[in-house]
């Protein structure tokens, strides 16, 4: 998501699914073509769909099922309209059907319906445009809505939630493994908050009073309710209230309390439940040592947890450094991370861990094998590095084994593996140190105004750079052999800011209205120094003045 509902999108493209237009992968965000006023955006698995501003959604990419809405099962590589969807709060896309909670709280569903996923009482087929889920309709409003593969889940207004389609292992919560066409409300929950539903795995609702209840599968005791009995109604977790928030590993799960307390459960192999053994634990047990945490993250098979006087604690599997306390020993208690002071948030990758510091810097440390850790090697740390060249950095996530970063300027920048593209800087070469993800900081908006019988276009550039700062924007748009140019010198505003740049055409043709390709270069001066350079290139649609 950008400025104006701007959406971009990169990576694997045969279906169309990133909306350009094209059915070519992309390495670099590329521009949904004509989105704009887009809320949120949700993918599903071969298909993508937007929720606008006035509550109206688009979507794009496979469309076998009848998956985007819009009343055919044609592929779409740009944003077709939803039909007759309106006032809708939230849009999920599954793998073959897509699901919107209404303003009024009822919920449509369209797409595949072979197990019952659209939930109106039927299976079989496909709709090409949204249905009423059965019992779905004002007075009974909803509340969240989550898409898994083959069923559906919604939480109501009222408290009670409500799930329909595939329940081979218990994922409705209704008490049985048998498919619902239509909703059925799951068994023994009140006051459900917000929901939450796992690929055939376990499902889980959080409660207004902090409690925790889950259902289905069980196999490591990951629901936490003493046994590893798959459960078909929700269970609630041994002991657990006041639930601030929960993170999910592999096979074992750990919940924060509000006092800082920490506790485990589920699978114990490499010690990821922290309480001093390798052994599964049915019911939630104490992280020993840890009373005051403020966060928590769950890797494959290690925890970490930011205290509140910023030190890392991390347990569990350490065979690539990823506890970052100096060895390759796994650890069944927490143990700091070796000289990590002034952490402000974490995020754990499959095997490498990495901090946030208050100054806007990052620490990275475990496996490296893809310059994950953005320390310049590709040398794995038992204890944490520095990122390099990252600065006033404010959010940092992690993949399986690539990081990204969010700065205060609005750049976004990523390193470590990028055999699918995935850093999104135009290439398939892993990076050892972080790079900007192009678009983030300077683009172009997506109409230009026609003006002065197409001797002239209006065209808006968008351009984040420091307050009183200055910004020089150069500007070209071409539509075939007629080429204009314009520029425009103005004050940086300190944000993301919407700046219109005049394109004249100096002799020959004129602009027609329809497509053209834009260009942009910004650049950024304090006094007469030049601090920064952004480009950037984009079609853009010429369309007449309103």
């Amino acid at each position: 998501m950008a400025a104006a509902g701007v959406v971009r999108c990169w990576g694997t493209n045969t279906l169309g699914e990133l909306g350009d237009g094209t059915i070519t992968n992309r390495t670099s965000p590329v521009t949904v073509s004509g989105l704009t006023n887009a809320a949120t955006v949700t993918a599903g698995s071969g298909h993508t769909c937007a929720l606008r501003a006035d509550g109206t959604a688009r979507c794009w990419g496979d469309n076998q099922f009848g998956q985007l809405g819009d009343g055919t099962v044609t592929q779409r590589a740009t944003p077709a309209g939803v039909i007759g969807l309106t006032n809708a709060l939230a849009v999920t896309a599954g793998g073959g059907h897509t699901c919107a909670l209404q303003a009024d709280g009822a919920l449509r569903c369209w797409g595949l319906n072979v197990v019952g996923e659209l939930g109106d009482g039927t299976s079989g087929g496909t709709s090409r445009t949204p249905i009423v889920v059965a019992g779905s309709v004002a007075g009974i409003s909803g509340r969240d809505v989550a898409a898994g593969a083959g069923y559906s889940c919604a939480a109501r207004a009222s408290g009670a939630a409500a799930c329909w389609g595939l329940n081979r292992n218990g994922e409705l919560g209704d008490g049985t493994t048998a498919r619902r066409l239509a909703p059925v409300e799951v068994d023994v929950l009140t006051d459900t908050v917000a929901i939450a539903t796992g690929h055939f795995s376990h499902s889980c609702a959080v409660r207004a009073d902090g409690e925790v209840h889950c259902w289905s599968v069980n196999s490591n005791g990951q629901l936490g309710d003493g046994s590893i009995t798959l459960r078909l109604s929700p269970t609630p977790v041994s002991g657990m209230d006041a639930a601030v928030a929960v993170a999910a590993g592999q096979n074992h799960t750990c919940m924060l309390r509000g006092d800082g307390v920490t506790r485990c459960w589920g699978g114990n192999f490499s010690g990821q439940l922290g309480d001093g053994t390798t052994t599964d634990r049915l019911t939630p047990v104490s992280v020993i040592g840890l009373t005051s945490a403020v966060a928590i993250a769950a890797g494959d098979r290690s925890t970490c947890a930011l205290s509140a006087d910023g030190t890392v604690r991390c347990w569990g599997r350490n065979t690539s450094g990823q506890l970052g306390d100096g060895t390759q020993t796994n650890r069944p208690t927490p143990v700091a991370v070796v000289g990590l002071t002034n952490a402000v948030a974490l995020a754990v990758g499959e095997n490498h861990t990495c901090a946030l510091r208050a100054d806007g810097t990052a620490r990275c440390w475990g496996f490296n094998s893809s310059g994950q850790l953005g320390d310049r090697t590709r040398t794995t740390r038992l204890t944490h590095v520095g990122v390099s060249g990252l600065t006033t950095a404010v959010e940092i996530a992690t993949g399986s084994s690539q990081t990204c970063a969010v700065r205060v300027d609005g750049a976004v920048l990523c390193w470590g593996n990028n055999s699918e593209g995935q850093l999104g800087d135009g290439t398939t070469t892993s990076r050892d140190r972080p790079g900007e993800v192009p678009s983030f900081r300077a683009n172009v908006y997506d109409a230009a105004t026609f003006a002065s019988n197409g001797h002239r276009v209006l065209a808006t550039a968008i351009v984040n750079c420091p307050l009183e700062h200055q910004v020089t924007i150069e500007m070209s748009v071409a539509q075939g052999a007629v080429i204009g140019r314009g520029d425009s010198t103005v004050k940086c505003s300190g944000g993301l800011t919407e700046y219109p740049v005049e394109v004249s055409v100096r002799q020959g043709a004129p602009f027609a209205l329809g497509p053209a390709q834009a260009n942009i270069t910004a650049t950024v001066r304090e006094g007469h120094k030049v601090v920064d350079t952004q480009e950037w290139s984009r079609e853009v649609e010429i369309v007449a003045t309103p």
